[in-house]
C-alpha cells in the first residue's frame, strides 16, 4: 500500500491474486487500480484490502470462500465483499480471511482446516468476541486481543494435531 491508498502488486497470479484482470507471472510491481486502501493482506493465491471508507476488496483464487463470496470462480479484479463494513484490519492466511470492525468486532470466512465442510462462504460474524482491540493468524490457527489484554485463539492447533471444531470464543482455550 502506498501513502496514498494505492496498491502495488507483483507476483505469482496464478489465480489473479494481483488484480489486474488477468492470470500470469507479474515480474514487476505494478500499480493496480485499486483506491483509497489502507491495510492490504495476502492468503495463499488471494488478496483483501481494507479501504478508508470501512469496505473490504478481494481477489484471486476462490475455491473455499476465502473472498467472502459464494462461487467458487477465481476473481481477476478487486470485488467487494458483501456483508461487512467498517472495518480497521483485515488478515489472510492459508485459506481464510478475519476482518475487525471499528467497534471491536471479528468476522471471519474461508477455511481454517481440510475439512471441506467447514468453509464459511461469506462472512461470519464470531459471536462472543466483543471489544477486540487487534487480530492476527498463523498457519490455521487465529488470535484476538481483548481490551482488558486476554489472548483468545480458535481454529486448527497443528503442532498438537487437535482441532477446535467450535468456532466459539467462549470455548475454546484462553
Amino acid at each position: 500500500v502506498l501513502y496514498d491508498g494505492t496498491v502495488m502488486c507483483w507476483g505469482d497470479n496464478s489465480h489473479g491474486q494481483i488484480g489486474m484482470g488477468f492470470k500470469g507471472k507479474m515480474i514487476e510491481p505494478t500499480l493496480s487500480n485499486l483506491a483509497g486502501a489502507f491495510y492490504v493482506a495476502a492468503g495463499r493465491n488471494f488478496t483483501i484490502a481494507a479501504l478508508e471508507n470501512g469496505k473490504v476488496m478481494g481477489w484471486g483464487h476462490n475455491h473455499v470462500g476465502q473472498l467472502g463470496i459464494i462461487s467458487e470462480t477465481d476473481v481477476v479484479f478487486p470485488r467487494e465483499i458483501p456483508k461487512i463494513k467498517s472495518v480497521v484490519k483485515v488478515v489472510a492466511r492459508d485459506s481464510f480471511v478475519l476482518a475487525l470492525t471499528d467497534i471491536g468486532e471479528v468476522y471471519t470466512w474461508g477455511k481454517y482446516s481440510s475439512n471441506d465442510a467447514d468453509s464459511i462462504s461469506t462472512p461470519t460474524k464470531i459471536e462472543g468476541l466483543k471489544f477486540i482491540k487487534d487480530i492476527d493468524a498463523q498457519n490455521s490457527r487465529a488470535y484476538a486481543l481483548t481490551e482488558d489484554g486476554r489472548v483468545l485463539t480458535w481454529g486448527s492447533n497443528i503442532d498438537q494435531r487437535e482441532y477446535i471444531e467450535d468456532r466459539n470464543p467462549n470455548t475454546l482455550n484462553i
